[in-house]
């Protein structure tokens, strides 16, 4: 990140997440396939309970049609509920991470909210991580 952070006319540089995720288990240890939704669309998602992730928390939002895996009906009854996610490496080394259900999404007209959505970012705390570089803003002719 440092050698973008250094390009002429960057101004910042933020990580966000892009992770393809093995497995979601949950705390009876029922593991489910998972697929993140992108990180970007938590502003775009529609809540039935809670809040979108933390940047700088390991928490996540799951599905409203998911609340059955946690043998509810309820949507904030899920919430602060916790779940390990794993994934492997490009070597197929496999980690995880615990997350807090912090949100229960609502599908969208925009096509979000159907599958779980990590934090904005937090490179610490992802499994991986893609840098996203700012640059200066200049007028261009259309």
């Amino acid at each position: 990140m440092e050698y973008v952070e250094d390009l002429d006319g960057v101004t910042g540089v933020d990580a966000s997440i892009a992770a393809d995720a093995d497995y979601l288990e949950t705390q009876g240890g029922d593991q489910y396939q998972l697929q993140l939704d992108d990180a970007l669309n938590a502003p775009l998602v529609e809540l039935a309970a809670g809040s979108i992730p933390a940047s700088d928390e390991a928490e996540i939002t799951i599905p409203e049609d998911w609340l059955t895996i946690f043998d509810t009906d309820s949507p904030e009854d899920a919430i602060g509920q916790t779940v390990l996610i794993a994934a492997s490496s490009a070597i197929g080394e496999q980690s995880d991470v615990e997350a807090e259900i912090v949100g229960v999404t609502q599908g969208s007209l925009a096509g979000v909210g159907f599958t779980p959505i990590p934090p904005w970012s937090s490179p610490s705390r992802s499994l991986t991580s893609t840098p996203k570089a700012t640059r200066e803003s200049s007028p261009r002719a259309t």
